[in-house]
């Protein structure tokens, strides 16, 4: 299988090809999803199985990741008994199976060069990987896969992580998460006690099927408070420099998308210029920003243990639960895929450009219209090898987006998305959701007003002007009716 990554050349990487999904849950019988390795998004009805789709997913992947000692099993995404469709017999039973590509390197000491250092020979060998859940007589669910090399290049994998010496530190790991569709809670408790090494939280509440915050706000609130420490022993000392390289691309992912400005239009150069800052210890490329022009930790009286605040150019703050809905969600968001590819790449000098599959929920959900269409362009933008997996009801964002990465499930089945970039959004509503853009009555009126047209213009002229109250008089359809008025 060919890749159009753009890839680091020392990390592992996971892309999900293909899932067949077997008496799961709503689903009677077996659907087939193949993913594009950039961004597939799910959309269809309540009850078609979109959220069931994605959950079986993750739940596949966690088993992917625990296979390669990568995940604990308390973070484990797990498929129960109850996940069983209701109605099959015993003999036809749940199963998942999933087909990913496991893309790794092994790494051989060729020798020692004649100046003294060390050179090392990289294969680059891509697998493609079937794993199985099903359910097994009296024994529950089991998972089964074919292991075979991704098992014996593990132990190569997490050796060279994070050795001793950080020039050697050559793997970067995937971030895979999931993001359901469910409120923020912006409130955790103070009590954190950071890894001794950054990459053992990188799994940690990733796949739960509740959206957790906790682990990215407190890991924030620690980072930021050794930072600004005046008083440090030496031996915490050093982790100085890799925390403010890391706090430093966790703002610039927020602050790209919860800004509208020009400074946000381009992230190949918020990129360099964070690298610069980094190298000049000094933040402040967001200071003429729209809305926000930095992050930090605030204290107040509600916010007694520190919380994350928002600051404008002005100077004045807005704590993270004074946030909307739509402003949590994205905040939260972004920062927890940028914390985790910090974590996931620690040595690396642009950790947002590591790899990865995000499976979130319902994306447009809170969501003000203006950001359902910027949302997937901007996370593409500022996590260019992400895979995504996503689904919506918003017709504004399937605006954004080629009917290649739209999957349409439709009575249990795949079927063909008509066209849907850079559509109008009610054209989207009328071909792809198959509603009318017009509220029923509305257009009933409508249909009434232009049968009255040829026979009594008097009360077709009250049906236009009740309509024109209602809808206002700059509607494109009551402006059409008043020129054919003025016809006749």
């Amino acid at each position: 299988m060919v890749s159009n990554y753009k890839r680091n050349p020392y990390e592992l990487n996971i892309r999900l090809a293909k899932l067949v999904l077997t008496n799961y849950r709503g689903l009677r019988g077996s659907l087939e999803v193949d993913f594009d390795e950039k961004l597939t998004v799910f959309i269809g009805e309540n009850g078609s199985g979109k959220t069931s789709l994605v959950e079986a997913a993750a739940a596949t992947l966690s088993e992917l990741l625990r296979a390669l000692f990568l995940i604990q099993d308390e973070d484990r995404f797990l498929t129960t008994e109850s996940d069983v469709n209701n109605g099959v017999p015993a003999s036809e039973r749940l199963r998942l199976e999933m087909s990913a590509w496991v893309e790794y390197h092994d790494i051989f000491l060729k020798g020692d060069e004649e100046d003294g250092s060390e050179s090392y020979e990289i294969q680059m060998p891509e697998e493609e990987f079937i794993l199985q859940i099903k359910t097994a007589g009296g024994r529950g669910l089991v998972s089964e896969g074919n292991f075979s090399k991704v098992v014996e290049a593990r132990d190569n994998i997490l050796e060279m992580v994070h050795p001793d010496d950080p020039d050697k530190a050559l793997y970067a790991l995937p971030v895979v998460a999931y993001y359901p569709n469910a409120s923020v809670e912006m409130a955790t408790k103070s009590q954190f006690k950071p890894s001794i090494e950054d990459i053992d939280d990188l799994y940690k509440d990733a796949l739960r099927s509740v959206y957790s915050f906790r682990q990215f706000k407190n890991w924030f609130r620690w980072a930021t408070q050794l930072v600004e420490q005046r008083h440090i022993e030496e031996k915490t000392k050093m982790l100085v420099p890799d925390k403010k390289k890391q706090i430093a691309w966790i703002k610039t992912a927020v602050l790209s998308m919860m800004n509208d400005g020009p400074e946000t239009a381009d992230f190949e150069k918020l990129a360099a210029a964070t690298q610069e800052a980094i190298e000049n210890d000094k933040y402040d490329l967001f200071r003429e920003a729209d809305r926000f022009s930095d992050i930090g930790i605030g204290f107040n009286q509600q916010n007694t243990d520190g919380s994350f605040v928002l600051v404008r150019p002005d100077g004045t703050v807005v704590f993270d639960n004074q946030l909307s809905s739509g402003e949590k969600t994205v905040f939260a968001l972004v920062g927890d895929i940028a914390y985790r590819l910090v974590l996931a790449n620690y040595y690396h000098d642009r950790p947002l450009e590591g790899s990865g599959i995000v499976i979130i929920d319902e994306i447009d959900l809170h969501l003000h219209p203006r950001w359902q269409r910027a949302i997937v362009p901007k996370l593409r933008a500022i996590f260019p090898n992400i895979q995504f997996i996503l689904t919506t009801h918003s017709p504004l964002l399937l605006g954004e987006i080629h009917h290649r990465h739209v999957r349409l499930l439709k009575e249990g089945e795949i079927v063909a998305s008509p066209p849907t970039h850079g559509r109008d959004p009610k054209n989207i509503i009328e071909d792809v959701f198959h509603m009318s853009e017009r509220n029923e009555q509305v257009k009933k009126r409508l249909e009434e007003f232009y049968k009255k047209l040829d026979l009594d213009v008097e009360e077709a002229e009250t049906i236009l002007d009740e309509l024109e109250k209602s809808m206002g008089e700059n509607d494109e359809e009551i402006i059409r009716a008043r020129a054919y008025l003025e016809i006749f």
